[in-house]
């Protein structure tokens, strides 16, 4: 019996049925043929991570600058802060030493005062004890001479107006006298307060009485 040729392994794949437009699909299952071809697809669908966040990633160097400038001006506000408070101190420090220093000017300033009020005691104690008008007024007279030693001593004078020409600005005329003496008009006849200066400052203007030329 002859054998017939057995052409199986010629045969080709038969088309599918249907229409022609069918096109035939070969998948590839090595693996790194597999691999390979996910990794395409990812990159290509792949957004950076930046990118989606709509903040592009800044240079390195720019970063360090911000950094930098981050720093400095948390060091600039650390330093202004420090110098507020060591102004505050400061000006603290300052008004209270002002107030000691003139706490202590005015101690010294009142304290010949109480020797001025000793002198008076003594003074009405001695004219107690002698009964007598002289005594009482020997004593006034020293303690009047203690007390303008003292504000000498200070610097605060008497100012002299009497018989000089009126001056506004040392003195207050409060009274008006009638003159028959042309030269004594505007010219200072008496004292009724004293006034008194302490350098270039009037500490208290003399009230006085002026002379006013009226012709007869």
């Amino acid at each position: 019996m002859e054998q017939q040729p057995d052409n199986s392994s010629d045969e080709q794949p038969q088309a599918a049925s249907g229409n022609g437009d069918d096109a035939l699909r070969v998948s590839d299952r090595r693996y790194w043929a597999r691999a390979q071809s996910d990794d395409s697809t990812d990159d290509s669908d792949a957004q950076p991570a930046d990118a989606t966040l709509g903040q592009p990633r800044l240079p390195t160097f720019v970063e360090q600058l911000q950094k930098r400038l981050e720093t400095n001006e948390q060091r600039l506000e650390e330093f202004k802060e420090t110098m507020r408070q060591e102004q505050a101190a400061l000006r603290e420090r300052l008004e209270r030493d002002a107030l000691q220093q003139i706490t202590l000017a005015k101690g010294e300033f009142l304290q010949p005062f109480l020797t001025i009020l000793d002198n008076f005691d003594r003074a009405l104690a001695s004219a107690e004890e002698q009964q007598t008008f002289e005594a009482l007024l020997e004593g006034i007279q020293m303690t009047r001479q203690e007390i303008e030693r003292r504000l000498e001593a200070q610097g605060v004078e008497q100012l002299q107006t009497v018989g000089q020409p009126f001056d506004p600005n040392v003195a207050e005329a409060v009274h008006l006298q009638e003159v028959d003496d042309a030269e004594r008009d505007g010219i200072v006849l008496a004292e009724f307060e004293c006034g008194y200066h302490f350098g270039d400052t009037i500490l208290r203007p003399a009230k006085v009485q002026v002379g006013k030329y009226v012709q007869k």
